[in-house]
């Protein structure tokens, strides 16, 4: 495990390219002034995503991050300065992102089997425990049996299907990447979280002395 997780953490630094920086500051939620940077913050819940791919990290608040420096300067990145305040009291320190993709990577060890066995951190299907119903009368359709999905258009056979990436792959890729950087920079950042979502009423980040208000 240990092992996995340092190997993790090489991916990190060799492969995080992060997320697609918007044009500017002022196209995100909030926004704030690190110096002459200019930051643009979203918060994302519990979501991550790249491109048409969103995944869910359960147990993380996620933020999107995004830095843009002025012309001919440049700013440092570093994901162990974020800190977030839930409800102006619990401050909750950003983690590693090697260890969040640790956590994706082997969620089914927390969830092995049963009701709640299919309950993904990215997939589009989410099961459930319910029970069966059974048709009003003889003959009847099955009201459990879901409707065929959309069916596309057949292709060319010779065309590969697109895989749909591995969530804990495209954290590693759309995490901040840290460091200095010279042109706008986004990714995103995962603090710890297992309480409710509607208990947060007031969510602050902070950045090197600099408030960020998401809520």
């Amino acid at each position: 495990m240990v092992r996995y997780i340092v190997l993790l953490a090489a991916a990190v630094a060799a492969h995080a390219q992060g997320s697609t920086p918007k044009p500017s500051a002022d196209d995100y939620p909030v926004q704030a002034k690190l110096d002459a940077t200019r930051v643009g913050a979203d918060f994302m819940v519990h979501s991550f995503s790249a491109g048409e791919d969103m995944f869910i990290a359960e147990k993380f608040l996620v933020v999107e991050v995004a830095f843009y420096p002025p012309k001919g300067g440049s700013v440092a990145v570093a994901t162990s300065n974020f800190t977030l305040t839930v409800n102006g009291k619990k401050a909750l320190t950003a983690q590693n992102p090697a260890m969040v993709a640790s956590s994706l990577k082997h969620r089914d060890w927390q969830f092995p089997h049963g009701p709640m066995g299919n309950l993904g951190a990215g997939g589009v299907n989410v099961g459930g425990g319910q029970p069966r119903t059974q048709p009003p009368f003889p003959g009847a359709p099955d009201p459990n049996r879901l409707p065929n999905p959309p069916r596309a258009p057949d292709g060319d056979s010779n065309t590969p299907q697109r895989e749909t990436p591995k969530a804990e792959e495209v954290l590693l890729k759309t995490a901040l990447p840290e460091g200095k950087h010279t042109q706008p920079v986004s990714g995103f950042i995962f603090f710890p979280w297992t309480g409710k979502v509607s208990a947060i009423k007031s969510l602050e980040l902070m950045y090197d002395g600099v408030a960020i208000k998401l809520r």
